[in-house]
């Protein structure tokens, strides 16, 4: 999708970051377009301005990414972090190519340094046969916010493959 100039107003653009009602400082912000289901980026163009959308920057997916684990009926987590933050959950399903999705909230289960005590855990059950990545984002440390691609925020991160007759995996994060 490329930018187009319009007869009439599109209020598709949202300021994602900064201090809301204050003019934008040199912190971290993005520009996302409701149109385009991307954000706006600086880009290497060579007959036009240095935009790009995110999506397009991207490197090309493998053909055959190599997960670390294999046939996963279910996916559990336990927030075990000492300092105790709910974390976000995403996940991205590579066979199906949709991005990160956020799946929820996992509130911290660590009572007096014990782990799990309370709350349920987050569970997913991915399709049969397809590649999925799962981050736990750590949005509300210092510094971060709830995005699965800012590493820095990143708990965990999980790769494997769905599969209706496979294991249940567990994983605890610290």
């Amino acid at each position: 999708m490329d930018l187009e100039l319009a007869d009439t107003p599109s209020y598709e653009w949202v300021v994602a970051g900064g201090t809301p009602g204050q003019p934008l400082d040199d912190g971290r912000f993005a520009l996302w377009s409701a149109s385009a289901q991307d954000f706006l980026v600086h880009g290497d163009q060579t007959w036009s301005i240095g935009l790009n959308w995110y999506q397009q920057t991207l490197p090309p997916p493998q053909t055959q990414p190599v997960p670390p684990l294999h046939g996963v009926k279910t996916f559990v987590a336990y927030n075990c972090t000492t300092q105790e933050r709910p974390l976000e959950m995403w996940v991205a399903d590579y066979t199906a190519g949709t991005g990160f999705v956020d799946k929820g909230r996992l509130d911290s289960q660590t009572v007096q340094g014990g782990c799990p005590q309370t709350g349920q855990p987050w569970t997913y059950s991915p399709p049969s046969g397809h590649q999925i990545l799962v981050e736990a984002v750590d949005f509300a440390a210092p510094d971060c916010a709830n995005d699965p691609q800012l590493g820095s925020c990143q708990r965990s991160s999980s790769a494997f493959t769905g599969d209706a007759n496979g294991q249940v995996v567990s994983s605890t994060i610290s």
